[in-house]
């Protein structure tokens, strides 16, 4: 049940993350922890966008198939995107982005313990 409830929260952050790039790019890319917002960044935040539309519309339909083990592992390979987000955002501006970091943190982990609780069931 905690399973199914977290996995429809976190397909919905998803799709709204995903969203919120493709409608207001220069926000998600502060958020994200991009400090430039030429029109050619941009364009690479409304691709995390489509990315994390395409994540989150996923989970809702394994969700909904209730195919548990396939959603976890697709939770599991969505944390390896966020642990990426992280590796870039800290390249790119360290410290100086210490909340975006904390924010691909914090996701990153989130997905690999839903992986954990949907893969065993707790």
């Amino acid at each position: 049940m905690i399973g199914t409830v977290l996995s429809a929260v976190a397909a919905l952050a998803l799709v709204g993350l995903g969203a919120g790039a493709l409608v207001a790019p220069e926000r998600s890319a502060q958020t994200y922890g991009i400090a430039s917002l030429e029109r050619d960044v941009l364009a690479y935040v409304r691709g995390l966008g489509v990315r994390d539309l395409v994540l989150g519309a996923l989970a809702a339909l394994l969700l909904i198939a209730g195919k548990r083990n396939a959603l976890a592992a697709l939770f599991a390979l969505a944390a390896l995107a966020g642990l990426a987000d992280f590796l870039i955002v800290w390249r790119a501006r360290g410290a100086a982005s210490r909340d975006s970091l904390r924010t691909h943190a914090l996701g990153t982990f989130g997905l690999l313990v839903l992986a954990a609780i949907l893969r065993f069931h707790f």
